[in-house]
């Protein structure tokens, strides 16, 4: 789940992500203020052998874009 608010210093995003039963509900959370024009990428684990998930989140003037990397970026 991605939720954001738009403030006068940038957007301000929470990315929760729960991890499932057998870990006894844990819940991952990373947070960040994107500038306008600013991007992270978050990395979600998957199970063991399986390659994470990334997004790459991007304040495109106030609005938050959500994307998969590149492929190049996804491949490291």
């Amino acid at each position: 789940m991605v939720n954001y608010l738009d403030e006068p210093d940038g957007l301000h995003v929470v990315v929760t992500m729960p991890q499932g039963v057998r870990e006894k509900a844990a819940v991952e959370r990373f947070e960040t203020v994107l500038a306008a024009g600013q991007s992270a990428t978050v990395s979600i684990p998957r199970a063991a052998g399986e390659a994470p998930e990334r997004v790459v989140l991007t304040n495109a003037g106030g609005r938050l874009q959500i994307a998969e990397p590149p492929a190049s970026v996804a491949a490291q």
